[in-house]
């Protein structure tokens, strides 16, 4: 009896630290991301905060079932917005859009659920209302595992510094671990509360469940809230392929990435295509834009207008032979929605 109240004391004490965590971590992407102006990290912090808020709904005032459902999975559709808007903006994917309707119609599902379990409880309405958690992880979490660890899988090879690509590993696995953890609910015996001490299986279930979630804070903390000595132990390994022209902190890994392209596709070398970028930039947006500043919609124009026009006239003025410049400029912008996450994954 007495370890099992240590074990729940323990489990208590760490479901604080999680809860206080989740405050920490949402606000700080939220305030990078707006001084960044990146929309879709944005999203992320704000998931993160509701969550909290469900949290401490739960914790301090003692918010039913229903309402703290209601809080949380309002939070969650934001890890929706933050997968479509980080992985597959400009790309015509008949998931995405399934994926996002199936988000709100889970909402009123997971509503309606919630609301029977709180005020009308049998065994049907107990594990139906688990069941539908788990389908709602499933499709919140399972499309970020899926987006993240498809976009890794792309970019793996390529010029990216391995601290970037560990964003994208720990997003992967974070993300899964999410979407086992309600399937821990259907060891709660029906009676049961999540977090009753006794019987001894919600107390593991509510132990291995505090677990998960600390792990994905954790997680989320590395991950969008890289430190320096993280990031150097990650890149302890890490030699750049040539010497870069321009300091790491004016070239976003999205310019660096679609540079490798550029020089396999051109035969120059990445320092060149990294300095023609960098001038097709400047001709696009002006010389007092920031590289780093650059968005998604704005690096599309650069390659759509200034790119094509800076290589028609290293065609025309210096002689250089460049095969079918339409088609260079079309890979390129296929490589930057490839790549597109990059943007954000690499400045947050």
């Amino acid at each position: 009896m007495f370890f099992s109240e240590f074990l729940y004391l323990v489990f208590a004490l760490l479901t604080i630290a999680y809860t206080i965590g989740l405050l920490i971590i949402g606000s700080v992407i939220i305030v990078r991301s707006i001084k960044l102006q990146l929309r879709n990290t944005l999203y992320f912090g704000l998931m993160i905060v509701i969550v909290f808020f469900s949290q401490i709904g739960s914790i301090v005032f003692g918010f039913p079932p229903f309402l703290e459902t209601l809080l949380d999975s309002f939070g969650l559709f934001f890890f929706i917005l933050f997968a479509n808007q980080t992985f597959y903006q400009d790309r015509p994917i008949i998931t995405v859009k399934i994926v996002l309707i199936a988000g709100i119609v889970n909402y009123f599902v997971v509503s309606m659920f919630s609301y029977m379990y709180t005020f009308f409880l049998s065994p049907l309405t107990f594990y139906l209302f688990f069941f539908q958690l788990f389908v709602e992880r499933l499709v919140v979490f399972g499309w970020n595992t899926y987006s993240a660890y498809s976009a890794y899988n792309k970019i793996k090879k390529r010029a990216v510094e391995p601290w970037i690509l560990m964003r994208y590993k720990i997003l992967t696995f974070t993300s899964f671990l999410m979407i086992l953890q309600p399937l821990l609910y259907f060891f709660i015996p029906y009676g049961s509360d999540f977090g009753d001490p006794t019987p001894l299986s919600s107390l593991i279930v509510f132990g291995v469940s505090v677990s998960i979630i600390l792990t994905f804070c954790i997680g989320t903390f590395l991950a969008m809230i890289t430190q320096k000595w993280f990031k150097k132990y990650v890149n302890k390994n890490y030699v750049p392929s040539d010497t870069l022209e321009f300091s790491e902190k004016e070239l976003i890994e999205i310019i660096k990435f679609l540079a490798e392209y550029l020089s396999i596709k051109l035969n120059f070398s990445p320092a060149a295509t990294r300095g023609l970028l960098k001038l097709a930039i400047q001709d696009e947006l002006g010389p007092l834009k920031q590289v780093e500043e650059i968005n998604f919609k704005e690096l599309k124009l650069v390659i759509k207008n200034s790119l094509q026009k800076r290589l028609e006239k290293l065609q025309s003025e210096q002689k250089i032979i460049i095969q079918d410049i339409s088609l260079v400029v079309n890979d390129t912008l296929h490589q930057l929605i490839e790549g597109q996450s990059l943007i954000s994954l690499s400045r947050i």
